[in-house]
């Protein structure tokens, strides 16, 4: 694999201690979908004008640079939908489409997750992995009071919309691609130290173990889901043997990992898939990125044609089941727990995950779990 070129040159000591800051928290904590501010609470700092962004003016008459430092010619901007703590855009600019993400500040640091998908886009892209092409990304505010990362756009539909119109074989395609993804390997586990992966280009992870990782937050998961009496007594205790259960299987799996495959951060263009929105991404077992799939998906009837990508096999093995339904598991109770913190679920999102939990541990009952 080609390596990238370190970047540490480009960091002030301010700039490294701020990361160094961020990695000491972000190691701490299991968590989907950007739960991990529930353990901080929200503190504000240095938050920006909303407002300012919302005005398309804002971006005409900021300049936007690449990564040879030639100012961006912004013909024509468009706003799509915006992520968690930030907006998006599309840029045409000299006959090229880009993708401009600008995100405020909403912890006492800068966006590392940023920087750290811009280094795997680079990596990644150049060893011929199907993802955007990075531009440029900017955490100085000396530009904007922001922190903004460019990129190639990807043409194409978002995952369900795909598989609305070509079916079982875009699920095929997507394990194929997957599988292709999982082929990067790693040291350590968990959330990729960022620090490590500026200075050397490594895929290291910031925990020791992968159990480390996966048990890290569960009980103040449980707490929130006990306050609100939302699991039966006796599905409590099933999860609480369940993680005795997994933590005996000593997981020792080294994958680079997507870590957010919510089904609008793979892109189809046709039939190719692209993988877009690394800025969870971590090292740790394969089987993994499959649940957060299917846990946002849902459709596990076609579990045996993505395996068929994937494996080359239809067939789903027992240890591949048993982690499945586990982590499907696992990701439901964290992304439970964040709703009941947050306060942000609809009733959809209830349902969704009220019956992730109980397929799961349905499942997991056939194996003995």
């Amino acid at each position: 694999m080609k390596s990238i070129p370190p970047i540490n040159n480009c960091l002030t000591d301010e700039l490294r201690m701020d990361l160094k800051r961020y990695m000491t928290y972000k190691s701490s904590v299991f968590s989907i979908k950007s739960s991990v501010s529930i353990t901080l609470g929200f503190k504000i700092h240095n938050i920006w004008q909303i407002q300012d962004i919302e005005n398309r003016s804002f971006i005409r008459k900021h300049k936007f640079y690449d990564g040879e430092e030639k100012e961006l010619v912004v013909e024509k901007i468009t706003r799509l939908n915006g992520s968690t703590f930030g907006n998006v855009y599309r840029i045409e600019s000299r006959n090229q489409r880009l993708f401009l993400k600008i995100k405020r500040h909403i912890f006492p640091f800068h966006n590392w997750d940023m920087l750290l998908e811009h280094l795997l886009y680079r990596k990644l892209s150049l060893d011929g992995f199907a993802v955007p092409i990075s531009i440029a990304i900017d955490l100085s505010h000396t530009r904007i009071n922001a922190d903004y990362s460019i990129d190639s756009f990807i043409e194409g539909d978002n995952f369900l919309f795909a598989f609305k119109k070509h079916g079982p074989r875009i699920i095929e395609n997507l394990g194929k691609s997957l599988a292709y993804l999982h082929k990067n390997k790693g040291k350590k586990f968990g959330y990729l130290d960022a620090q490590i992966l500026i200075d050397t280009g490594q895929f290291i992870g910031s925990c020791n173990s992968w159990w480390n990782f996966i048990s890290s937050n569960y009980q103040n998961d449980l707490v929130a889901l006990t306050t609100n009496s939302l699991l039966s007594q006796s599905n409590l205790e099933f999860m609480n043997a369940a993680f005795l259960k997994f933590k005996e299987l000593k997981i020792e799996e080294n994958t680079l990992l997507h870590g957010d495959l919510f089904y609008k951060n793979i892109i189809a263009s046709q039939y190719k898939i692209y993988f877009v929105d690394f800025e969870d991404a971590l090292i740790g077992d394969p089987i993994f990125d499959i649940a957060l799939f299917f846990s946002f998906f849902e459709e596990y009837g076609y579990l045996p044609n993505f395996f068929e990508g994937y494996s080359g096999s239809d067939v789903v093995e027992d240890n591949e089941a048993r982690r499945f339904w586990f982590y499907v598991l696992r990701i439901s109770v964290s992304d439970l727990a964040r709703s009941v913190r947050w306060k942000d679920w609809g009733k959809s999102n209830k349902e969704r995950i009220m019956r992730n939990i109980s397929r799961s541990i349905k499942e997991l009952r056939k194996y003995s779990f």
